[in-house]
């Protein structure tokens, strides 16, 4: 995925019917059948893309309540350690996406553009929904 100069590399996807693996915190994940996600990364920066397959979208707006109070992705494994960064994380009809960009390392790139980049990932689920209306 790239944006500007951002040119982020997927590992490899990881599809698992235990959406509580993949989340830091309290969440409600009843309801959830999957969540799928992949590392990202580029020199200095490492990010995560998850979507989670929630039961409607009133359960994907509570998952979306709870990552903006202090829920938060879990790091992969093969992903790099990583503190703080920046993530995005909405409900598309039943389906929650997140994208976070974190730096890997003592430098402190603009992550504004890796974010971007993964969050354009996303396009395909927008795609999808406007496809079954």
């Amino acid at each position: 995925m790239s944006f500007g100069a951002a040119q982020m590399k997927r590992g490899v996807p990881v599809v698992s019917g235990n959406c509580a693996e993949a989340v830091w915190g309290s969440a409600p994940l009843a309801g959830c059948s999957q969540v799928v996600r992949a590392v990202f990364s580029e020199d200095g920066v490492s990010g995560q893309f998850a979507i989670f397959n929630m039961a409607d979208s009133a359960a994907a707006g509570l998952l979306v309540k709870a990552f903006e109070k202090g829920a938060f992705l879990k790091v992969m494994p093969g992903q790099p350690a990583v503190d703080g960064g920046s993530a995005q994380v909405r409900a598309l009809g039943h389906f929650v996406v997140v994208s976070w960009v974190a730096p890997v390392g003592d430098e402190r790139p603009d992550l504004t553009e890796p974010l971007l980049a993964l969050d354009s990932v996303s396009q395909f689920v927008q795609g999808r929904l406007l496809a079954a209306e």
